[in-house]
């Protein structure tokens, strides 16, 4: 995988100031409204493939990321969203000292004090009660062929099949299908898509 460093232009807006009317109080001053001086706003995004995808999500919402090198990590963290969603590869395929699957930030380290719960599909819940370390929940969940560890509040473990399925959509949200995005740019590899 290779990240793909890129900048968007959101917008521009327009403002300027026209000159006041005449004040020699023969005549009413008048101000007009003009539109404003061209304002360029920059917002930086993270642009990167993960398994079948490639992602393209503000930076503001990603607190942390390292891409390519041997194992990638990202959080994200989506404004409105009570969850964040983490990519792991240091903890992808290990498991816990309970010989389930390690959960980042949950189960990765010997952290005492850890309940675990199944969800309907059997995948693992893990919630750590914190005295020391913060307290807080994690499952995996797997979007678009990559594991992606899902870390929420305890108060949420009720609603976790919501979650799982909101970071789901916001994930597939912010990226396009690898494939099919380069049959439509003309790609070379096109070919590939339609003999598929």
């Amino acid at each position: 995988m290779k990240p793909l460093p890129f900048v968007f232009l959101l917008g521009l807006s327009l403002s300027s100031c026209a000159p006041e009317g005449n004040e020699s109080g023969s005549e009413a001053s008048q101000v007009s409204s003009a539109p404003e001086p061209d304002v360029v706003q920059e917002t930086a995004v993270h642009e990167f493939e993960l398994g079948e995808r490639e992602y393209t999500i503000p930076a503001a919402y990603i607190p942390s990321i390292r891409v390519g090198g041997q194992k990638d990590f990202i959080r994200i963290k989506f404004p409105d969203f009570a969850a964040e969603i983490v990519l792991d590869e240091m903890s992808a395929g290990k498991s816990d000292k309970t010989g389930r699957a390690q959960i980042f930030s949950v189960t990765d380290q010997d952290y005492p004090r850890i309940e675990y719960a199944e969800r309907e599909d059997g995948a693992i819940i893990a919630c750590r009660r914190g005295m020391m370390a913060q307290s807080g929940c994690g499952t995996i969940f797997e979007c678009a062929g990559v594991e992606w560890t899902l870390l929420f509040p305890i108060g949420l473990r009720n609603e976790v099949e919501a979650l799982v399925g909101s970071a789901t959509r916001l994930l597939e949200q912010h990226s396009v299908e690898i494939r099919q995005e380069r049959a439509k740019e003309g790609d070379p590899e096109k070919d590939l898509v339609q003999d598929q």
